[in-house]
């Protein structure tokens, strides 16, 4: 386990290992895998951040076309596919 601190939090990251021999271009190399949960966690962090930012342009794009009025159905969808 790693300690550290950041923005006066101690953090603490635990770490999955996998070996593996791997053949490549007919040598043989051995391949060591190290996975940081605190990576994932990042990771997750920037994913909710960009469905939120997406989620907040729809809500808009929504706002805007419910407020237009359309006078017949084709019109409609034809708006709301572009």
């Amino acid at each position: 386990m790693s300690h550290r601190k950041v923005k006066g939090k101690e953090i603490c990251a635990s770490y999955r290992i996998q070996e593996e021999t791997v053949a490549l271009y007919a040598r043989t190399y051995r391949a060591v895998v190290v996975n940081s949960d605190a990576h994932d966690r990042r990771r997750q962090k920037r994913i909710d951040k960009a469905v939120k930012k997406d989620a907040a342009a729809l809500k808009g794009e929504l706002m805007v076309l419910s407020r237009k009025e359309f006078f017949c159905l084709p019109d409609a969808q034809a708006a709301a596919a572009t």
